[in-house]
């Protein structure tokens, strides 16, 4: 619908499914199923990946920092201390550093943004391919266009930039509809181990 333009346009849902049919049948609903799994599959893995590698390093440096700053409170304290024997600042630290819920949060977070913006950026290419492929008219002979076709005209009218057209819109898409759902299945996540171990307290 919000591709159209022309008097001939459609002005309701229902007359876009009425066309949809008449044009090119109820396989027509199904245009591009093939490439949106080529690209959602791919796009589904690498954020999962990348969520995880960006969301250790965070914590990582986070730990880095703590006990480093821990070390240095430590030495201050015994060089300034007339006490003897000391804690050592390597002992000081072995303990787990703790973790509040809202730092949890903003890690998980930080770590889907930026899992969302390298995930939009690299596979922008094969959503701009797949959005024209599923856009593309009929020509009049009745011939669908081909997925090699909009490829070819793509690079062969726009170059290589004709790829990452619009690759901020997706990167924030990307990234905002990732964060949502990590937010909601790690939410999800803590309330059922909360359940389980209350089942086993019990």
């Amino acid at each position: 619908l919000m591709l159209q333009d022309g008097p001939n346009k459609s002005h309701s849902a229902v007359d876009m499914m009425k066309r949809i049919v008449q044009t090119e049948g109820v396989g027509g609903f199904y245009r591009g199923f093939k490439v949106s799994l080529v690209t959602n599959l791919p796009s589904s893995a690498l954020w999962w990946g990348f969520y995880g590698l960006y969301t250790r390093s965070i914590w990582l440096a986070m730990d880095d920092f703590s006990r480093s700053s821990a070390i240095h409170a430590s030495m201050h304290a015994s060089s300034s201390s007339s006490s003897s024997s000391p804690p050592s600042p390597l002992e000081s630290t072995k303990e787990e550093i703790p973790r509040s819920k809202s730092t949890v949060v903003a890690v998980q977070a930080a770590g889907g943004v930026m899992a969302g913006f390298t995930t939009g950026f690299l596979t922008n290419p094969l959503d701009v391919i797949k959005t024209r492929y599923q856009t593309a008219e009929i020509g009049p002979d009745g011939v669908k266009p081909s997925l090699r076709g909009i490829t070819e005209e793509l690079l062969r009218s726009q170059g290589f930039r004709g790829l990452y057209r619009g690759v901020g819109p997706r990167m924030l898409n990307t990234a905002l509809w990732a964060t949502c759902m990590v937010s909601s299945y790690e939410f999800l996540k803590r309330v059922s181990m909360k359940t389980q171990q209350a089942d086993d307290v019990l």
